[in-house]
């Protein structure tokens, strides 16, 4: 380092030599985290498009302008409620409970059958015709516990509905927070970066 050869010179204090070196370090340090979230963001990437290869971003110049014109927040909540998977597998869910809930109340209801009967010579009568009519017993109180059961799952698929409605809000609420705040900051560094920087570099 050429800041060393100076220092042993007597040109420059070597305390600002260990400070340069503490800053170079912590930059150093800084730029290792970094690379370390572009690899797990390029790892989820590559899960998600289903490719082993690096994936190259191709950045339009153009995008910058969308990025500044962003969308409100409520119309970004129903997008992510329209698509996202969890949350219509919560849904379908509910429709599930709501069937089996009235398949159950179905099974309460007591099978009648009626049907007819002919005997030629078996019976009490020659050419004996007779009616049939069955019902299963008791008549009350069938199928409560599964009825009640059913029931318990329809208000628990409603309730958990709900826990995924909010993640998804909440999620979708906080990214767009952190990306105003992104583009806000993008914004106050290029005004603040200008020609001095590399005038004095």
């Amino acid at each position: 380092m050429s800041y060393d050869i100076q220092a042993k010179k007597g040109n420059i204090p070597y305390k600002e030599v260990i400070r340069l070196k503490s800053i170079y370090i912590r930059i150093n340090n800084e730029k290792t985290d970094f690379i370390n979230d572009i690899l797990v963001g390029q790892r989820k990437l590559q899960v998600l498009l289903q490719s082993p290869n690096y994936i190259f971003p191709d950045v339009d110049l153009n995008t910058w302008a969308r990025f500044q014109q962003q969308h409100p927040v409520d119309s970004l909540v129903e997008i992510a409620l329209d698509q996202r998977p969890d949350y219509k597998i919560s849904k379908a869910n509910i429709n599930y409970a709501n069937l089996n809930l009235q398949y159950q109340r179905r099974l309460a209801i007591p099978d009648i059958s009626i049907g007819g009967d002919y005997d030629q010579r078996g019976g009490a009568f020659i050419n004996q015709v007779g009616l049939m009519f069955s019902m299963p017993l008791p008549l009350t109180n069938r199928n409560q516990g599964n009825i009640k059961a059913a029931e318990q799952s329809a208000k628990s698929v409603v309730t958990l509905q709900q826990q995924v409605k909010s993640e998804i809000t909440a999620h979708v609420t906080n990214s767009w927070l952190a990306l105003n705040r992104s583009v806000q900051e993008y914004a106050k560094a290029r005004t603040m970066y200008n020609a001095d920087f590399t005038t004095v570099f």
